[in-house]
């Protein structure tokens, strides 16, 4: 009987191990897939990332190099104009010696320095390029991701270009308008013929002007503050030659 028992018993005995065994295997093999579930998520998600951080940077080059394009052509521009302001304003300071020395050595006005009369009152405003910097500025000026040539377009716009515009302009207009207006009024008259001049002033009462000495006094000031002008301005011209070609550098490739 005790052997029959045992041999009754041994079934159960050897089943449970085998049950738990199937368990685990399957707690296993479950917990296998859900890692390997896991780790292709991960991967896919990080992928992605991937895929789109290189888009976005794809993105940001293009759009960099788009605007530091227009800012070159903006500035080449710039350089034509600024010779062209420097060539005016050297014709003016011209005009004014002629006009000095005549005041300084002749009793009588002649009527061939009625252009150079009229040239001696101008002055050149400068009309500055600066579309690709404001698209710059509306997106974000570290979208140029150089820090020195970010510097250097930021610097030529707000302080070169800024004291061209702002202080050395704004100055040339309220001298024209608080001193030589008046003194237009006064003692000058525009020629009236048909000698197509651009210009053209003589002077109503040459004895008495001379004799006052304000237009001389008008002309010198004048002078001296266009020689300040031309002396920015050939400041502003090498500073765009030179932030050109640093931009010429970069889009190239010297990075």
């Amino acid at each position: 009987m005790r052997r029959e028992r045992e041999q009754s018993t041994m079934p159960g005995v050897l089943k449970e191990p085998r049950i738990d065994a199937a368990r685990s295997g399957k707690v296993v093999r479950y917990l296998g897939y859900a890692v390997g579930e896991i780790a292709l998520i991960f991967v896919g998600i990080t992928l992605a990332i991937a895929f789109e951080n290189s888009n976005e940077r794809r993105r940001s080059a293009e759009a960099e190099a788009d605007v530091l394009s227009t800012i070159q052509e903006d500035l080449a521009a710039n350089l034509v104009e600024l010779e062209r302001n420097i060539a005016f304003d050297q014709s003016v300071i011209g005009s004014i010696e002629v006009v000095r020395a005549h005041l300084a050595t002749h009793s009588s006005w002649r009527d061939s320095l009625n252009d150079q009369l009229g040239l001696a009152t101008r002055w050149s405003s400068p009309f500055l390029a600066a579309s690709g910097y404001t698209s710059l500025r509306s997106r974000g000026v570290q979208l140029v991701s150089s820090p020195s040539l970010r510097r250097s377009i930021v610097d030529l716009y707000e302080n070169t270009y800024a004291r061209l515009t702002g202080d050395a302009d704004r100055t040339q207009w309220a001298f024209q308008e608080s001193v030589w207006y008046p003194l237009i009024v006064r003692e000058l008259d525009m020629v009236e013929d048909d000698n197509d001049s651009p210009y053209g002033y003589y002077i109503s009462d040459y004895a008495a002007t001379r004799g006052s000495g304000e237009l001389d006094t008008t002309l010198g000031e004048h002078r001296q503050a266009l020689l300040m002008g031309v002396a920015w301005r050939q400041e502003a011209h090498e500073e765009t030659a030179a932030v050109i070609g640093e931009i010429g550098r970069f889009l190239e490739g010297g990075r």
